[in-house]
């Protein structure tokens, strides 16, 4: 059973839409299903090789989750199922709108030591990724909707450009909040 099912994509093996929106309820359900199953614990008398097969298969599990619970990863995901590789992806070029503001949004992240109210800096920020975020990722859909992958894939870009800015941001507040 477990070969099988490591032969799909990952829509495939969670039974839902290949599509950029998800139901993330569902998602989990069915995440929390198959790792119940697959999971190495409950293959643990079984031969030496439906071990190895089960472990295979819930290490798969995992990264299928993962991709496509996270919005970033699954617009590229999406585009290499629709025939563009993630290096094709990062070719190409970004729009110098969302540049300059993503550039704007790192500048206060990186004087967040400097400022009396870094907490009100954070949350502006905060928003404004949120924002962007809701933005990008709806383009992002329109284009896939209508299989014009090269047209998505420079808001594919976007996300990954948002969730690394997210990062950092995360990483500032952290710091911010420790040393308190």
């Amino acid at each position: 059973m477990f070969k099988s099912e490591l032969a799909k994509d990952y829509f495939a093996l969670f039974g839902i839409d290949k599509s950029f929106e998800i139901d993330a309820v569902a998602l989990a359900e069915r995440y929390r299903f198959l790792q119940r199953q697959s999971h190495p614990d409950m293959h643990a008398s079984g031969d030496p090789m439906e071990k190895r097969i089960a472990l295979q298969y819930s290490g798969y599990v995992n990264q299928a989750y993962s991709t496509l619970r996270d919005a970033n990863r699954r617009a590229f995901y999406l585009l290499e199922l629709g025939g563009i590789a993630e290096n094709e992806v990062n070719a190409f070029p970004v729009d110098q709108e969302f540049l300059f503001e993503q550039m704007m949004l790192r500048d206060k992240i990186n004087d967040l030591g400097d400022c009396d109210d870094a907490l009100s800096v954070i949350e502006e920020v905060s928003a404004s990724l949120a924002r962007l975020q809701i933005d990008v990722e709806a383009k992002f859909l329109k284009f896939y909707q209508q299989d014009k992958f090269e047209q998505a894939a420079p808001f594919a870009n976007c996300l990954q450009y948002l969730f690394k800015i997210k990062e950092e941001l995360d990483r500032s507040e952290l710091k911010i909040l420790e040393e308190g």
